[in-house]
């Protein structure tokens, strides 16, 4: 549901591929481009000029992937846990955010996504499916209580820390700005 989401946020303005095949930056006036990252509409709208699809995150700079990495991975587990993680993503945003919390010094966040990320590695026959393993089912006989109390209490950290790590990633992404945006010229 967050990709279609997404995918209907895409404009006409992401034409972004040059001749070189690279991504060119998006161009903002004063006030957006003095109020990036720290303003969540312009933040936004970068996100939505760098972010078509995973197919082309490959060829983003690595600051252009951490502001995508954490629009979506955040927008996934805000609208729908860690279980949407392990449900819906088939793991193809876990590694590149946690390498994000790394870079931004996010430790804690950091340790609770790898931990999520290696109970997706434990049952991924079920996930990558998008069903839920039988111990996390407390309809099944398997289930198992304190693996399911774990992943509450480890979202339950996320969401605590949350203001955190929005500081961490936007303090890192105000530093690498000249890597995402330019001012546009008068």
């Amino acid at each position: 549901m967050i990709r279609v989401l997404l995918r209907e946020l895409i404009k006409e303005e992401q034409s972004f591929v040059n001749n070189q095949g690279s991504i060119d930056y998006i161009t903002l006036e004063k006030e957006q481009y003095d109020s990036f990252p720290w303003e969540f509409e312009v933040s936004n709208k970068v996100f939505q000029f760098y972010y078509p699809g995973q197919n082309k995150l490959s060829k983003m700079s690595g600051v252009q992937r951490a502001l995508c990495y954490f629009f979506i991975c955040e927008g996934l587990i805000d609208n729908g846990g860690f279980y949407s993680i392990l449900l819906e993503t088939q793991r193809e945003f876990n590694d590149g955010y946690i390498t994000v919390l790394a870079d931004c010094g996010a430790k804690k966040s950091e340790r609770i996504l790898t931990q999520i990320d290696q109970i997706y590695r434990q049952f991924e026959h079920d996930f990558s499916r998008g069903v839920l393993p039988p111990e996390l089912n407390d309809e099944s006989v398997s289930f198992n209580q304190e693996l399911s109390e774990k992943i509450d209490v480890l979202e339950e950290t996320w969401f605590r820390l949350f203001e955190i790590r929005n500081q961490k990633v936007n303090a890192y992404l105000a530093e690498n700005k000249d890597k995402l945006i330019t001012l546009k010229e008068r």
